[in-house]
């Protein structure tokens, strides 16, 4: 009897479960399979194993899965599907995941796919699509999920796409359309994510998108879209990026955005915006990113924005910003990008400024800033671009610049009142690629040696100033078997170049006739006279020197 009972709920368990293995999918499910592995040349793709099996291999085919009865996903991601997308693909019925993106596909979306009513994600994205998206995806009443992103779709964005109550991401970005962006998106309740940048978008943005109460990010940016930043924006309490940047949005920025305190990013940059930087703009707790460049700004620089402690990212350049820098911002120790160029601030750099531990870009050149450079700014152990040029800073250029090891790109010209020599401490800016201080008429003095053969340097503009090049020549070298290190030091009361030499091996160290089984030279000039030192002893042979030679062991 317990046998018997056995072998039947055995029975059961292969017409419950076996199915999925032994059963053939119906065969439109099957024929759209095959016009699809026909229409993208299947024979190419980069896996197609199982494709074209007996009938009831369906499921086991690359990328198919099902659920016993019908296909339901098709998932062909990265798969060299190269081709127009068949509209035969309407035979699969009980699809609930179409990923097709990242392939070669072109053509158009063909409107059959607004037939699948069971469909919950949909991914076309990074392929070479053309035409219109189709209205008929309005129809499609389950999906959560559409990314269409990087193709070459044209047209305007279907008001039906307002039907899709369950969306979550609606996805267009980097494609050709054009036309308003349909006010019917306000509809989308459940949408989180809403991407439309570089596109051609125009007309303003709806108010109605202010009723997407779920949504957490907002981009439209790099279109032509034009009028006010909509208060209704300011509803989106759960908003953590809004992007609006490259268009040609005017008036002023809303007061009220200091209320979406999840906000994270902040980016209108390169827009037509007037009017102030609302103080409100520094209760944004959470805000990492504020970008407001390039826009007609005016007004000072709130010294609210200070307590924005999480800002890695502050870009206010090129607008028409006047007042101090406030001293407030050398409080943002997580800053990594500082943008004041191309403004009218005046006064002096902050003190302040020397506790941006973290800061690696640092743009306040083309402003009306005075005073000497801070010494502060040698602190700055991370930072790569400084650019202080087009100012009216004063006084001698600090040495302690000449401690930012990390330093490529430095520019202090057009200053004007900078007097003084270029510092000898800068021969230590071993990274340092570009060095301007042209047009600074009381930089005066002659140029250590050690900054002229800084290995990375390309471009050194001190054209329009009073600097010299060393009029001595340098002896020369030739080193074999250990790397040269350039550097400056201090000798008497005068300032001399000097070249340390290591033996980076147990072979000996050729510089010339000099030679030496260990250790470290340094070799000085000072007053025409050439001093060879080394740490474990050497020979010379003084004839190949030019001009007396001075030998001292150390």
């Amino acid at each position: 009897m317990f046998n018997s009972s056995l072998c039947r709920f055995g029975i059961l368990l292969c017409v419950l479960f076996g199915s999925t293995l032994l059963s053939q999918v119906p065969d439109s499910d099957r024929q759209a399979l095959i016009a699809l592995f026909n229409a993208t040349q299947g024979e190419d793709w980069t896996n197609n194993d199982g494709w074209l099996g007996q009938p009831g291999t369906e499921c086991s085919w690359q990328g198919i899965s099902c659920d016993g009865v019908r296909v339901t996903r098709l998932e062909l991601s990265r798969n060299n599907l190269v081709g127009a997308i068949p509209s035969e693909l309407e035979g699969l019925g009980g699809l609930a995941v179409l990923d097709l993106s990242r392939n070669g596909l072109t053509g158009e979306i063909p409107p059959e796919l607004g037939l699948f009513l069971n469909l919950r994600t949909l991914f076309l994205f990074s392929n070479q699509l053309s035409g219109p998206i189709p209205s008929e995806l309005g129809q499609l009443s389950r999906l959560e999920e559409t990314i269409l992103a990087f193709n070459e779709l044209s047209g305007s964005i279907p008001p039906e796409l307002g039907n899709l109550g369950q969306l979550q991401t609606l996805t267009l970005t980097l494609n050709q359309l054009s036309g308003p962006v349909p006010p019917e998106l306000g509809q989308l309740e459940n949408l989180e994510i809403l991407l439309l940048n570089n596109n051609n978008l125009t007309g303003s943005i709806p108010p109605e998108l202010g009723q997407l109460t779920r949504l957490v990010f907002l981009q439209i940016a790099r279109n032509q879209l034009t009028g006010t930043i909509p208060v209704t924006l300011c509803d989106l309490t759960n908003l953590e990026n809004l992007t609006l940047f490259g268009n040609q949005l005017n008036g002023e920025i809303p007061d009220e955005l200091g209320d979406l305190r999840k906000l994270q990013t902040l980016s209108l940059g390169d827009n037509q915006l007037q009017g102030e930087i609302p103080d409100e703009l520094g209760e944004l707790s959470a805000l990492r990113e504020l970008q407001l460049q390039q826009n007609q700004l005016s007004g000072s620089i709130p010294s609210e924005l200070g307590d924005l402690l999480a800002l890695e990212t502050l870009a206010l350049g090129r607008n028409v910003l006047t007042g101090s820098i406030p001293p407030e911002l050398g409080f943002l120790h997580n800053i990594f990008l500082l943008d004041l160029t191309g403004n009218s601030l005046e006064g002096s750099i902050p003190e302040e400024f020397g506790f941006l531990f973290n800061v690696e870009f640092l743009f306040l050149g083309q402003n009306l800033l005075n005073g000497q450079i801070p010494d502060n700014l040698g602190l700055l152990s991370k930072l790569s671009f400084l650019d202080l040029s087009l100012n009216s800073l004063s006084g001698p250029i600090t040495p302690a610049l000449g401690s930012i090891s990390s330093l490529t790109f430095l520019a202090l010209n057009s200053n004007v009142d900078l007097s003084g020599p270029i510092p000898i401490e800068f021969g230590s800016l071993r990274k340092l690629q570009s060095l301007c201080v042209q047009d600074n008429p009381k930089l005066m003095g002659v140029i250590p040696r050690s900054v002229l053969n800084l290995p990375e340097l390309s471009k050194f503009d001190f054209s329009g100033t009073g600097l010299q090049e060393p009029t001595e020549p340098a002896p020369a070298l030739v080193v074999v078997g250990g790397p040269v290190e350039f550097g400056s030091v201090m000798v008497g009361e005068s300032r001399d170049d000097f070249i340390i030499l290591r033996n980076g091996g147990e072979e000996p160290l050729e510089i010339g006739s000099i030679q030496a089984s260990h250790g470290r030279f340094v070799l000085r000039r000072f007053s025409h006279r050439v001093c060879f030192q080394a740490r474990r002893g050497f020979s010379i042979s003084p004839s190949s020197l030019r001009g007396p030679a001075s030998i001292q062991p150390s």
